[in-house]
């Protein structure tokens, strides 16, 4: 697990067993964002449930780029949980990716500029993975979107 906004968010790429829960619970995290390939894979994470975590499941596809709409929902949500002390981790497994682009969104949510945010991320290289090309390129349409609003 890795501090993005220390206290409040953070990320994980994985593999999530009993001591990543653990050490979830006890940096004080409640609810957890898991990106899966395939939405049946959810049921691997219920013996979790006893570290007293919320999860939300989200399903992707590797093969077709996330829409604006569901950036900005994640993102609205990581930010509702913020708002109510709810500390909240993002993790991926199967595309560490993923997880590093969530996390941008909700710092673009935010309003932190995309070049400020690949500049944090490239300072932590060793603990955060960079979005692919085409993650940055979705990133930075919605930091145009966010702007226009």
């Amino acid at each position: 697990m890795f501090w993005i906004i220390w206290g409040v968010l953070a990320g994980s790429y994985g593999p999530v067993n009993r001591t990543e829960a653990y050490t979830w619970r006890s940096n004080g995290i409640r609810k957890v964002l898991i990106l899966l390939k395939n939405i049946d894979e959810a049921k691997k994470y219920d013996e979790y449930k006893v570290f007293r975590l919320k999860f939300r499941f989200e399903e992707f596809d590797p093969t077709i780029q996330y829409s604006i709409e569901k950036l900005d929902g994640i993102s609205s949500w990581i930010h509702h949980n913020i708002d109510n002390f709810e500390p909240t981790v993002v993790v991926c497994e199967d595309d560490p990716t993923m997880a590093s682009m969530i996390l941008a969104a909700y710092l673009i949510y935010r309003g932190m500029p995309l070049f400020k945010i690949l500049m944090y991320f490239q300072r932590k290289r060793k603990y955060i993975i960079m979005p692919t090309k085409e993650q940055r390129d979705l990133l930075s349409y919605y930091e145009i979107m966010k702007r226009e609003r």
